[in-house]
């Protein structure tokens, strides 16, 4: 598997072997990197859209689950996880969105909403930690590729395939966005829904974007 044009996280192609379970025979990796949700995106998944975490109640932790009954969810400060009380957290949140020019469209039931739903949900399975902004994002000639995020460059291991769309079902979206808001790429998709994500630097934007144009 070759990775040409690769950014900094990839120049040495030490994501391979973590891509390598997930590919087709044959498949041509045009890029692979590490990078984040955009940290406006919504913190939890509506319950119709989560995955239960094997052997535990479907709640973010057993003791969200407590506070949940207690509290309502904008008090609960176990709701949006390691991140600080839900109540702090959304109010910042609510003010930087007005000048933030979007995170996504198209509902939890667009391709971009099962996205990140998916992103989500994987760190619902790990006990505690459920809030998660961190996933591989591959491009390959058939498919964009997410995958969960717990490897390093010294310690490459198995991941999970979050979710697969086929070649012709993505696209760079190219309106524009705050400028400021320079390690940006915004995802689209057949349906009309778009997901923003954050690279690591701007040179990683360039990289995918050439991958996706």
């Amino acid at each position: 598997m070759s990775i040409p044009n690769a950014p900094h996280r990839t120049g040495h192609g030490w994501l391979a072997p973590v891509l390598a379970p997930h590919l087709y025979a044959g498949e041509q990796v045009l890029i692979a990197l590490q990078c984040d949700l955009d940290d406006l995106l919504p913190l939890q998944v509506p319950r119709a859209h989560r995955r239960r975490r094997p052997g535990g109640p479907d709640t973010e932790s057993w003791l969200g689950a407590a506070f949940e009954q207690l509290l309502p969810a904008w008090l609960n400060p176990f709701a949006v996880g390691w991140h600080g009380p839900a109540f702090g957290r959304r109010s910042y949140r609510a003010v930087r969105r007005a000048f933030h020019g979007g995170s996504w469209s198209g509902g939890w039931s667009g391709t971009a909403g099962g996205l990140l739903a998916a992103v989500r949900n994987s760190a619902r399975l790990r006990p505690v930690r459920w809030d998660d902004d961190n996933l591989v994002l591959a491009v390959t000639g058939h498919r964009l590729l997410l995958l969960t995020d717990a490897s390093t460059p010294s310690r490459p291991q198995p991941e999970e395939l979050l979710a697969a769309v086929p070649r012709g079902g993505f696209h760079r979206r190219r309106e524009p966005h705050p400028a400021r808001q320079t390690r940006r790429v915004d995802l689209a998709f057949a349906d009309g829904s778009w997901l923003a994500l954050r690279m690591e630097r701007p040179e990683d934007v360039a990289a995918l974007r050439a991958a996706l144009d």
